[in-house]
């Protein structure tokens, strides 16, 4: 694979990264917003917990994605899932 279409799919890999940790950000942000009175409701803590959990995944993803990219403007190594390396 030509190695500006790796960069590109790498970089289309940090974007939609990002957007899903915006996302999740978003949905974060609701439940503690949700909580007003500072007692979340019976559910709302599950929700809270699990909106975390959403976001820290997205977090690490999207961190996984940008390191992928270095990797390759470094070292020239691409990443398993471009189905080629660099080099």
């Amino acid at each position: 694979m030509d190695p500006m279409r790796i960069r590109e799919k790498l970089e289309a890999k940090i974007q939609r990264n990002r957007d899903l940790r915006d996302e999740a950000w978003a949905l974060f942000s609701t439940a503690l917003d949700q909580v007003a009175s500072g007692i979340p409701p019976p559910d709302g803590t599950d929700r809270i917990s699990w909106a975390a959990r959403r976001f820290s995944h997205a977090y690490r993803e999207c961190e996984r994605a940008r390191d992928e990219l270095m990797e390759f403007i470094v070292n020239g190594s691409a990443p398993a899932d471009t189905d080629e390396n660099a080099h």
